[in-house]
């Protein structure tokens, strides 16, 4: 059995006391203070950081300037820049689209 707990990816209030209630139970708080110190160090080496919705507005807002300032250039045209900034990149092909799925024959 895995001693470590998996975190969702976001605790809500209610689930961060339940958590912080059962990690009180379980080690003292200078232990706890060392598991916390020890979690944000790793987060800090995976380069997860605390998320910030205004930083993350700016960033977004400075990438459409930038492509404002290519398109206005001539450094690329709109249909690159849709190319670019497409989350799904290069020629699509449609393996299947509807319909059941083909069943293989049964080996005898």
């Amino acid at each position: 059995m895995s001693r470590h707990w998996s975190a969702p990816t976001v605790l809500d209030a209610e689930d961060s006391e339940r958590l912080l209630r059962s990690l009180e139970k379980t080690c003292s708080a200078e232990e706890m203070a060392r598991r916390v110190a020890v979690a944000k160090r790793r987060l800090a080496e995976m380069g997860v950081g605390a998320y910030s919705p205004a930083a993350r507005a700016a960033e977004k807002q400075a990438s459409r300037d930038r492509d404002a300032a290519r398109l206005a250039s001539g450094e690329v045209t709109p249909q690159q820049l849709r190319d670019e900034n497409a989350f799904i990149r290069g020629p699509i092909r449609i393996l299947s689209f509807g319909g059941p799925p083909r069943r293989r024959k049964s080996a005898k």
